[in-house]
């Protein structure tokens, strides 16, 4: 099923004293050829001098559409439902529905095809463009959701990468914390065998270089006293043989 675009000038009836027919028709026929440029010359020409400028506006808003200008053709579109006829009115909705859907609003568009309707129920056309915009808003819709899963995922798998490499960066502490550990085990090691460090013995007393035992009170009276009776043995050596002279054996004869 096709969009429709529906973009007709209006040639609306003016009074005798009137004048803006004129520069209207000269604007449709412009507008026609494909000259919108000059076609919204001759519409704003008519505007200025109109009683009733609704009906130039919905040509003036069809000439800025075809120039893609959107905003300024949905600002006359509005106007032209406001104070149109209910013929303008339906066509003016049908025609701002166009520019919405153009824009990819088309949850506004939708709004305005059932505007159109309301003032034309009869009108085919509005009815397949709106199926055409709900359409739209459904796919929308599902485009959507799947970038917000694909929004989630990416989120989900940014999170998995920074808890792995938090992991990994811990783990990698860790194994940094044991190998110095286990390097500073041996060099404490290899530093006694240097040194010539020898097993402690804790069977036997260690003396310590340049260290001197002190003696009891006890200890050191014994050691007088032997001392003493060592000197009173010497000297009684000595004075025995001091005193004692050759025994002269006398010859028996």
């Amino acid at each position: 099923m096709s969009f429709i675009w529906i973009f007709l000038p209006l040639l609306m009836g003016f009074g005798p004293l009137e004048s803006p027919k004129g520069f209207v028709e000269e604007g449709n026929a412009l507008f026609i050829e494909g000259k919108y440029d000059e076609a919204k010359e001759k519409y704003e020409a008519a505007a200025k001098i109109a009683k009733d400028d609704a009906p130039i506006k919905y040509n003036r808003a069809n000439t800025l559409f075809k120039q893609g200008d959107l905003e300024g053709a949905l600002k006359d579109y509005r106007e032209g439902a406001a104070f149109g006829d209910e013929a303008l009115k339906a066509k003016s909705f049908y025609n701002m529905g166009n520019a919405l859907f153009a824009g990819q609003k088309f949850n506004e568009a939708a709004a305005a095809f059932k505007e159109a309707l309301k003032h034309d129920p009869s009108d085919n056309d509005a009815k397949i463009n709106l199926e055409m915009a709900l359409k739209k808003m459904e796919e929308q819709k599902e485009q959507q959701k799947q970038k917000n899963k694909d929004e989630n995922k990416e989120d989900g798998e940014k999170q998995d990468q920074e808890q792995q490499q938090d992991q990994e960066q811990k783990q990698e502490g860790q194994d940094n914390k044991e190998d110095r550990a286990d390097n500073g085990e041996d060099e404490k090691t290899d530093d006694r065998k240097e040194e010539g460090e020898k097993p402690k013995d804790d069977s036997a007393p260690q003396m310590k270089e340049g260290e001197k035992k002190e003696m009891s009170k006890e200890e050191a009276e014994r050691v007088l006293e032997n001392l003493g009776d060592q000197n009173m043995d010497l000297q009684n050596m000595a004075d025995m043989l001091k005193s004692s002279k050759p025994t002269q054996v006398e010859k028996d004869w």
